[in-house]
């Protein structure tokens, strides 16, 4: 009768005899690394595929104070216009205008504006002239004229640039190369030790280790196959996705 679980330890037995008779010589971890950079083509070619999708899956987010949050594709040009918002207790409204991505990378130059609401019933909303805003390059605006209590319909106006997309991937560049520290330090701390015991030992010697002790996660199941790929340990807060072009 078929068990599987029979056949899930033959298989694993058969992936331990066929890695440990692997040439048991450490990669080329500088290699590696290098290919790691490269994750991110030359900028003319990214910047190319950012406008037809096929580089990063990012959208524009658009805030309003502490409550709001709206977001749009990271191309669009269509106005965003939030619900009413209520001016805060203290202190100034923000308004922020960003793409989702790892850091925070502004998206600045945008116009906005306010319509104060000046009366609501059952035909609907009334608003005053509108107030013309733009949020500067750090894609934030403050406005401390907004009085406690009173309310305005904000709405974006957003105008994405080669500037700001330049911005966008200069930023992943930077987490780039937090990462490959990180990997770098993963290699010499903990993986690079254990290669050297697995190159000196002998087949047999191979096997037993092997199957003494499981591949001990996926960080090193990446560097020992080429593919450096961080965890969940990663120092980032927000895993971007993004595709060699």
């Amino acid at each position: 009768m078929f068990d599987p679980d029979k056949l899930l330890a033959l298989n694993n037995t058969i992936g331990l005899l066929v890695v440990a008779a692997l040439n048991p010589q450490q990669p080329d971890i500088e290699a590696l690394l290098s290919d790691f950079r490269l994750s991110l083509n030359a900028y003319d070619t990214w910047a190319e595929n950012f406008w037809s999708g096929g580089t990063l899956d990012v959208e524009q987010v658009f805030k309003v104070g502490n409550d709001v949050r709206l977001t749009a594709p990271k191309h669009s040009t269509s106005p965003i216009s939030s619900t009413v918002a209520t001016c805060p207790a203290s202190g100034p409204l923000t308004l922020v205008h960003l793409f989702q991505a790892a850091r925070f990378v502004p998206i600045g130059n945008t116009p906005a504006t306010l319509e104060p609401l000046l009366t609501e019933d059952r035909s609907g909303p009334t608003f005053g002239d509108p107030i013309h805003k733009t949020i500067g390059p750090g894609g934030i605006l403050e406005i401390p004229e907004c009085w406690r209590g009173n309310r305005y319909r904000i709405t974006f106006f957003p105008n994405v640039t080669t500037a700001h997309i330049k911005a966008l991937y200069d930023s992943y560049q930077g987490v780039l190369s937090e990462l490959e520290g990180w990997l770098r330090n993963e290699w010499n701390s903990e993986f690079q030790p254990l290669w050297a015991g697995f190159a000196e030992a002998d087949f047999t010697e191979r096997y037993g280790m092997l199957h003494a002790t499981p591949w001990r996660s996926s960080r090193a199941r990446a560097l020992m196959s080429g593919s450096a790929s961080p965890s969940t340990t990663t120092p980032t807060a927000e895993k971007p996705t993004f595709r060699r072009c």
